[in-house]
């Protein structure tokens, strides 16, 4: 009890608690002024304050003012990292805030400067992960359509109980990828319940014809519009190769980013080589291993280089990470 109270008066644990509150706060509140002033045209140069104030508190909340929870730090991480992404995407980025769906306008979007409330688009805008769900023209993006829930559900169950069986590291990897494809997927859904967006996912994991497919189409797009407004568009100038490279690196950074306080800043960095690993294995499957396909007039090498390139690196970053996770906070999987 003695040691409670003096935690309770501990002046430095509740210096923490405040910054913690107010930097994590202070990382939706920057975000939001710096949507709406986008909305209303203001100067770049008061969007990119924004930007860099967004970017001060995020950065705080996870290295001055941390949770000790490992496991709420990470997704303390993933928030703010999410939020960091936008800000930099929309205030720095883009020169013109996205269009909007709307009924009452002919061409079915309208820009936002034209909207009877622009608060209600900058509330939308805040917590809309893909930007392509507010042009009409962008819905419909894939023919496979959204995936198969009650297939998704059997399809992890056989994988756990043939993992269990045979203790096959490549059944954890599956069972891992199915599951949470199936909960962002159940989770989109369930916060777009009342709206038109576009499916999180095409089709199901099982119909991956080739690694570009499975990263451009068949896995979720919810931070496609970051990735291509920071990484791909300004590198597409140095060609398809370089953009792609940039837009796996950023997606390694963030993931190395919300994922360093469960797996360590080592642990974490395995994400950072999977991802570039995976833009080396598109690179090469839009290339050599198509071009393979067209003489031999088939589609099974695309496909079958997609799944040995993924489980292959997969696997090295798995026995990786499990590795760093037992060293910073004693968690053994396999």
């Amino acid at each position: 009890n003695s040691d409670e109270m003096d935690l309770l008066f501990d002046p430095i644990e509740w210096i923490m608690a405040i910054g913690f509150a107010l930097s994590f706060y202070g990382t939706f509140w920057s975000l939001y002024r710096g949507i709406f002033d986008l909305a209303n045209s203001k100067p770049r140069s008061q969007l990119h304050f924004w930007a860099f104030l967004n970017a001060v508190f995020a950065l705080s909340t996870s290295f001055l003012f941390p949770p000790q929870n490992p496991w709420i730090h990470m997704i303390v991480n993933l928030i703010t990292g999410l939020l960091m992404l936008k800000s930099i995407d929309l205030l720095i980025m883009r020169k013109n805030a996205p269009n909007m769906q709307s009924a009452d306008s002919e061409s079915g979007y309208i820009h936002p400067s034209k909207l009877d409330n622009v608060e209600e688009y900058v509330r939308k805008l805040m917590w809309e992960l893909r930007y392509e769900s507010f042009d009409i023209s962008t819905v419909a993006k894939s023919s496979l359509g959204s995936p198969n829930k009650k297939l998704s559900v059997v399809v992890a169950a056989f994988l756990m109980i043939a993992f269990r069986i045979t203790l096959i590291p490549e059944f954890l990897l599956l069972f891992v990828g199915q599951t949470v494809h199936l909960l962002i997927q159940l989770g989109h859904e369930l916060a777009n319940h009342n709206s038109k967006t576009a499916p999180v996912f095409n089709g199901n994991i099982i119909d991956i014809a080739s690694l570009s497919q499975a990263w451009a189409v068949n896995w979720h797009q919810l931070i496609t519009s970051p990735f291509l407004s920071i990484a791909h568009r300004p590198l597409s100038r140095f060609g398809r190769s370089v953009s792609v490279m940039g837009v796996f690196a950023l997606s390694g950074l963030w993931h190395a980013f919300f994922s360093y306080p469960i797996l360590g800043w080592v642990g974490a960095s395995y994400f950072i080589w999977f991802m570039m690993a995976m833009g080396v294995g598109c690179i090469i499957d839009v290339t050599l291993i198509s071009w393979l396909d067209r003489q031999m007039k088939t589609t099974l090498m695309r496909r079958s280089f997609a799944w040995i390139w993924l489980l292959v690196n997969a696997r090295w970053m798995m026995f990786g990470m499990q590795e760093e996770m037992t060293k910073t906070i004693g968690l053994q999987i396999i």
